[in-house]
């Protein structure tokens, strides 16, 4: 094919890809404006990062939530390639950052197939047949679903353009192909880190794949292989020299949660619910279920699944039997050989065979927490690997003489995989209906605005300086994990994006320990210390939002008790909340507690009605203790009894409070919990609740208390407290365990001279 021709065909598949986004992402031309692909959990969060930067940020700093302190823009899914831009430009409004944003994803669709097309291209030599899979591949790409949300992972572009460049360095050995991986490494790592892990993980597979497959002197090897990782190393340290110049927090947390619903699984591989097929089948009740996303969600087709399980049959068939026609597909076991890399490391293997302890011997991959998304990979080339495969046996029934059967089964084949792909884009336009949907309800096009609404009650908004959200949560720092973002970061985040205030909550990644632990202390109850008000600008009230139906805690409670109620609005009770009065109650508790500290003669005193247990340790063979001269030994199990806790008869159910302080490791993300097991008097269990040390609100240094409030029903007369010591060790200490009726306050003196009061460190005259 000479070089008329392949420009020829390189703009009809430039043209076809533009048609097919057109058709399948119609909104892009529509009303790119006006889409928001979700507005709960980490989308509304996203849009939050990204439209609040774009709108009102400056630099690199994002101050829109984790107030007072912000958080680095790259930290927060905050799209910094852009939002960033926009924020330089002096801004740019809500419709502007989404239509360039939702653009982008659409040129992500065209440049995806564009790519694929190139590589298959030059292993066919078929341009028709390469432009129709190049479609079908792009178009069934995993990374769909990533736009009801995860917006800087949609960009479906990254990885074909690293497997084309990687492909033509592969046999021209002409390093330009690796700048071009170098430039795009970078510029895509700002939108997400990820990429730069992609890039990573993908020039380590081809690497090692090269020297291992490939024939030829071994220093040629080597030092060909040393180029490409030297390009996915290069740009992880470019990015990371980058935060280092510009982050100042220094103690964000170094290994990320990692649970097994972030790795790949079989089934999110080979069943999509998103497919017509499995669709009707799951439906009809033939299969019990498909995948419908999730971290590691990597459905490659139905056809490259048949194509591949043939042809694992077949090599089978010809190795045993010694016999049958060869099936290579002019690719090379290389390829193969990084498709099942990436796929294996997206399954978490072998961190999931129990050793962990790798990642301590390769820090780089203690960064990525969703393991799952490098299936995307895998999703690539074997969706690749798989055509050619095809392609072959196309070719060879037609040198056969049997065109009528190579014809039909191709047609088949191709007809089946479009089907599947009409099926992407059915659904896509559906979100795209709710998206426009999404988009009102962000700016309450058809209710009361935010700004009406304080108009109407005297107020504006820059009568405050943040929101603040009950229930509180704080999710991001690996080792606290406080309260559930649900419904509630999302009326938080349209009142943040319409009103230009901060939220004081957290639902970002890799924050700061140190404002974790001050921030999460708002919370606390009265006899907490709140570090938190003391860095406050001003004494301006926070906008306090309570959902109509969330029953809160004690603890939260309190935060209404220096609040003024100001009126019902947006499926939340709205007040103002004033800091200045949280500080004043805090002081007249702590008056109270130190009168009573001048009478205290016994080492603890409970006042008001109700039976406590407090457990100090001070004898224990834990030379770790957090108040006093000890601490209980560390148990050496998964799980043990550590203490069983009686309780008086009630005639109705009667509201407690569990607590119990932890020493953790600052090297890991780990900590136990306790089940509360709710005994009755023949020891049948009644109820077990779980007072979780990820979730604790007040902590010293690494001591972290770990808490729960829950009601003891009438036929309770024991509570057993079973530590769950997983993954081991989950804790260093344990120390000061208590449980004591919500309603009293119990006060306890330590063998080292402290006091603590209700399960808290308490300062004298704080």
């Amino acid at each position: 094919m000479n070089r008329t021709h392949r420009n020829l065909w390189l703009a009809a598949t430039v043209l076809l890809a533009v048609a097919l986004t057109v058709l399948g992402f119609s909104y892009l031309v529509t009303e790119p404006w006006r889409m928001i692909g979700d507005i709960g959990g980490d989308g509304a969060k996203n849009n939050l990062t990204y439209l609040y930067h774009s709108a009102y940020g400056k630099g690199l700093w994002f101050r829109g939530m984790n107030y007072p302190y912000g958080e680095h823009i790259v930290f927060t899914d905050g799209i910094p390639v852009l939002s960033v831009l926009f924020a330089a430009m002096g801004n740019v409004d809500f419709p502007t950052a989404l239509a360039v944003l939702w653009w982008l994803f659409g040129l992500g669709y065209v440049l995806s197939a564009v790519y694929l097309y190139k590589v298959l291209v030059r292993l066919t030599d078929v341009p028709l047949f390469s432009m129709v899979v190049a479609m079908l591949i792009a178009f069934l790409a995993p990374q769909f679903i990533c736009i009801r949300g995860h917006y800087a992972l949609a960009f479906t572009c990254i990885i074909p353009m690293f497997f084309y460049w990687t492909y033509m360095y592969h046999h021209t050995a002409r390093y330009r192909y690796c700048v071009y991986m170098l430039v795009l490494g970078i510029i895509s790592a700002f939108l997400h880190p990820y990429y730069a892990g992609m890039l990573l993980v993908w020039s380590a597979i081809y690497g090692v794949g090269y020297i291992i497959f490939t024939k030829g002197p071994r220093g040629q090897k080597i030092r060909h292989a040393a180029t490409i990782l030297a390009v996915g190393g290069a740009t992880a340290v470019v990015v990371m020299l980058a935060l280092k110049l510009t982050d100042p927090i220094t103690d964000r947390p170094g290994q990320p949660y990692d649970p097994l619903e972030s790795y790949t699984h079989l089934h999110q591989a080979i069943s999509s619910y998103y497919s017509p097929f499995w669709h009707y089948a799951v439906d009809h009740g033939i299969v019990p279920g498909a995948s419908d996303g999730g971290e590691g969600f990597s459905y490659i087709g139905l056809v490259p699944i048949a194509v591949l399980l043939v042809a694992v049959v077949l090599a089978v068939y010809r190795r045993v039997g010694k016999k049958g026609q060869d099936i290579s597909t002019g690719m090379g076991p290389l390829w193969l050989f990084v498709a099942l890399a990436a796929l294996v490391f997206s399954m978490g293997i072998p961190f999931v065979w129990n050793m962990q302890w790798l990642k301590d011997l390769l820090p780089v991959f203690r960064q990525f927490r969703a393991l799952g998304r490098f299936a995307w990979i895998f999703y690539y080339v074997i969706t690749v690997y798989a055509a050619v495969v095809m392609y072959g046996w196309f070719a060879r029934l037609k040198q056969a003489d049997k065109r009528p059967l190579a014809w039909g089964l191709l047609l088949l084949a191709m007809s089946i995989w479009a089907y599947e792909v009409k099926g992407y884009m059915r659904t896509s336009r559906k979100w795209a209906e709710d998206a426009a949907y999404y988009y009102d309800v962000i700016v309450m096009k058809h209710e009361q605005n935010w700004e009406n609404f304080l108009k109407e009650h005297d107020l504006r908004k820059d009568d405050f300086q943040a929101i603040l959200l009950l229930k509180f949560f704080h999710v991001g720092t690996e080792k606290i994990w406080v309260g559930d973002p649900g419904w509630l970061i999302t009326m938080g985040s349209r009142a943040a994006l319409q009103l230009q205030l901060p939220i004081i909550d957290v639902m970002m990644s890799r924050s700061s320990w140190s404002q974790a632990q001050k921030q999460v202390k708002i919370v606390a109850g009265p006899y907490a210390d709140k570090p938190m008000l003391r860095d406050l600008p001003n004494d301006k009230p926070f906008l306090l939002m309570k959902l109509n139906d969330d029953v809160l805690s004690p603890d939260d409670s309190y935060l209404l008790e220096a609040s003024e109620y100001v009126a019902d609005f947006s499926s939340c009770k709205i007040y103002k909340c004033f800091p200045a009065r949280i500080r004043a109650n805090d002081a007249r508790h702590a008056a109270a507690i130190d009168s009573l500290l001048l009478y205290m003669q016994s080492v603890d005193t409970c006042v008001g009605a109700g039976t406590f247990t407090a457990l100090h340790y001070d004898d224990g063979a834990n030379t770790y203790g957090m108040a006093g001269s000890g601490g209980m030994q560390r148990i050496g199990g998964r799980d043990s009894v550590v203490a069983t806790m009686s309780v008086p008869a009630a005639a109705d159910s009667v509201l407690y409070e569990y607590s119990c302080w932890f020493l953790l490791d600052r090297n890991n993300c780990r900590s136990p919990e306790v089940r509360l097991e709710l005994l009755d008097g023949a020891g049948n269990i009644l109820a077990v609740k779980k007072a979780a040390c990820n979730e604790s609100v007040d902590s010293d240094d690494m001591w972290f208390r770990g808490s729960k409030y829950f009601y003891i029903p009438a036929a309770c007369r024991q509570v057993r407290c079973r530590l769950i010591n997983e993954p081991m060790p989950a804790y260093l200490a344990m120390d000061e365990m208590l449980l004591r009726p919500a309603a009293a306050v119990v006060v306890s003196r330590t063998r080292n001279g402290g006091v603590m009061v209700n399960g808290h460190l308490f300062k004298k005259g704080k």
